[in-house]
Formats: C-alpha cells, structure tokens, sequence
C-alpha cells in the first residue's frame, strides 16, 4: 500500500529546473498581483518559472496562495504544451489546494493527448485509476476525479484504436454522462461493431443541443447507410438537427441585441497600422475586446480563428481584435506573442491607456466593462449584438453567423 501511495504522489512531483531568463530581463510589475497578470499573459514558460519564483520569495498571505496557485496551474499547463512533462508535473505539485492540483494534472492530461502524446498520459492515468481506496478516506484523489481520469484513458484507448477497450472507460457512469452523452463514445461503438447500441445511442446525441465534427457526422452518415442501404434518413434527420440548432441559436442571439449607433474611432495594429470605424462603413464590423491576462479572452481564440478563417474570402466582413485593459508596459509586446506562438492569423489593434485620463479610449466609448466583449455592429454603423463572455470552439462559427446574418436584416 506505501508503495502505491508513493507512486501516486510522485505523479506530479519532479526536481525544479530553472529558467536561463533573468529578472533585470523581465521588465514586469515586480508586486505580487503585477507578477500574477504578467504569468497570464506570458507565453514563455521559462519566463513564467521565473515570475513564479519570484512570487514564491515574497510573504504569502491568503489572497496571495490563491493567485499562487493559479499561477502555477497556468505554468504548468504551458509547460505541457510545449511537451515538457517533467516541468508541468512540478508545478502542478507545487499548487496547494487539492481540487486546483487535481484539476492541474487532468488539464495537462488533456493537453497531452492534444499533442499525441499517449505513452505519457498512460503513465499518468494508470496509477490514478487503478489506485484502490485509502483506509480512513484520505484519498489523492476522489472518487470523482479518477472517473475523470478514467475517461481520458478511454480517449487514449481509442486513439489507439483499441476501441473495445476503450468502451470500457468511456461508457456513460454518471447521470450528467448518461444526459449529455459523448460521440467519442458513439464513435468507439460503431469501430466496435456494436451497431444496435450505436444507432440508439446516436440517435439520442443527435436530438441534443451541440456541434458535431466532421469525423462524427461522416461515421453516423455511413452507420445510417449500413443499416438503410442509402443516406436519406439520415439527411432527414440532420436538416431537422440543423433547423433545431439555428433555432435555438436565434434565441440565444435575440438576447444580445442593443441597437444603438456606434461611436467612430480610430486604433493601431501592433505594427502600428490605423484604421478607424469610418473607413469599414457599408461592412459588418465584428470587434472582440480582449486582454492578455484574460484566460477566457484567449480560451475563446481557437473558436474565433475558426470563425476568421470562415469569412476569409467575404470581403464584406471584418473582424477587428481589440486589446484593452492592458496592466504592464509590454502589452504590445505580449499580445504579439501570444498570437504569434498558437499561429492566428488575425488583426489585432491595440486600445492603450491615455496618459492623460489613464483610461483605454475606445473601451470607454463602447463602455466595456468585462472582458472578453464582442459587438457586432452592420454596414450602417450600427451595433446590433454584444455578447459577453467566453465563446466554445464548436458555437463559435454558428453564433458569430447568426448574428451576422440578423444583422443584414
């Protein structure tokens, strides 16, 4: 049992390694919230240890621990990303309260088998899931948490195409599993062979609210044909998904709406480029305010990406990537590489602080007040949606439509 228990602890435990960067180089808010918003916005994780360490030096009061372990859940995560596990187990070790370092090594996990690294996540996962309950409670992790683990497995599984296996980790157990489904279970049916469960099965996820991938409807399209002997049934049954999904979207939408005529400016892109609002009259300005230090800011990023690549050719629709609210000296600095190191390709303007007012001029005269933002304003210069909020990889695209389409109404 001492063993296993130290098996598991070590899951997340290695020796620190430090970072070649030096303090003079950092050139950040050297105060303990200033450090945490500049980890946020950081993209380097060497960078990051360092501010992290300098954080660590520092007296800890309450508030302190928390923005503590955020920072090293962030680290640690970014460490994963760029594929050294030894350094993102350390940190997520280092991150005090137990539900955060759960939460930690599950999201570096995810990003593991994001980067295909599956010998890495199995060496992870099985400890966790295979570990049997602690006499006394007291467990590393609960019941719950190794469910989650469990899962993942049977992702890992299944990318590897061992699908039976992989069933049995990815079977709906939970009543919230069991409600909302899952096609990458669906998926390991039909590869399995179990047809009659998977049409049951699919046919349930597809009455549900959700986007689907590609690979998802292209396996329901051919396990309707097997079972039909031609596609019919199921064009049927995803033009009344599609007509369900517009129709919950226009709802969605319709609670955005404002109506109002928008303020002029006039901003710099990063390289210094202006443009005003005036010069995009008779186009469909799409504005998204955003930050570096902002995690749902960025996190919605892929899902913008997706809906920038969708309007690439429609010369009709701008997208404008507003950075406000900026809490250090390097923010031109900062957006350029978060942008640059996950590869978008769209423009982003910078919204600075005036000197005078010390307020950040077109977030004020659109008076935004959270971040992330977004306005939709029509080829008359008025705006017609505001959303605010995180927005998902797969609503991106059918959220940002909608509202472009109503608003040519």
């Amino acid at each position: 049992m001492k063993r296993i228990n130290l098996l598991i602890m070590s899951i997340c435990s290695v020796f620190l390694l430090t970072g070649n960067a030096t303090a003079q180089s950092l050139a950040v808010d050297t105060s303990f919230t200033g450090l945490f918003n500049s980890i946020k916005s950081e993209v380097d994780p060497l960078r990051m240890e360092l501010m992290l360490n300098m954080m660590l030096a520092k007296p800890l009061s309450t508030e302190n621990e928390n923005l503590l372990d955020a920072s090293a859940q962030n680290t640690a995560i970014t460490f994963a990303e760029v594929g050294n596990l030894a350094k993102a187990q350390y940190w997520a070790n280092q991150i005090k309260e137990k539900e955060w370092k759960n939460s930690t090594c599950l999201a570096i996990v995810r990003t593991l088998i994001e980067k295909g690294r599956l010998a890495d996540v199995e060496g992870i996962i099985k400890p966790i899931i295979n570990a049997p309950e602690l006499k006394g409670g007291g467990a590393l992790f609960s019941a719950a948490e190794k469910q989650q683990f469990a899962y993942q497995y049977g992702v890992v599984l299944y990318k590897q195409r061992k699908y039976k296996e992989a069933l049995v980790y990815l079977t709906p157990v939970t009543e919230k599993q069991k409600r909302e489904g899952s096609s990458i279970y669906v998926l390991a049916l039909i590869h399995s062979g179990d047809t009659i469960l998977a049409f049951d099965e699919l046919n349930k996820l597809l009455r549900k609210p959700g986007y689907h991938d590609e690979e998802f409807k292209s396996a329901a399209k051919e396990l309707f044909i097997k079972k039909y002997g031609n596609e019919e049934r199921f064009r049927v049954l995803m033009d009344s998904v599609v007509m369900d999904q517009d129709r919950r979207m226009r709802e969605r939408v319709v609670k955005m709406k404002v109506n109002e005529p928008a303020p002029d400016f006039e901003i710099k892109d990063v390289n210094g480029k202006s443009v005003s609002l005036k010069s995009l009259r008779g186009k469909t300005v799409f504005l998204d305010f955003w930050a570096t230090w902002c995690i749902p800011c960025v996190g919605s990023f892929p899902g913008m990406q997706k809906a920038v690549d969708y309007y690439k050719n429609d010369s009709s629709v701008v997208f404008m990537f507003i950075h406000t609210a900026e809490k250090n000296l390097n923010a031109v600095e900062d957006a350029k590489k978060i942008i640059a190191s996950k590869k978008y390709s769209f423009d982003v303007f910078m919204d600075l602080k005036d000197k005078e007012s010390g307020r950040n001029p077109v977030a004020s005269i659109f008076k935004v007040s959270s971040l992330p933002t977004k306005l939709v304003i029509d080829k008359e210069g008025i705006i017609r949606f505001k959303n605010i909020g995180y927005i998902g990889l797969d609503e991106a695209i059918p959220e940002i439509k909608t509202m472009i389409e109503m608003s040519s109404n």
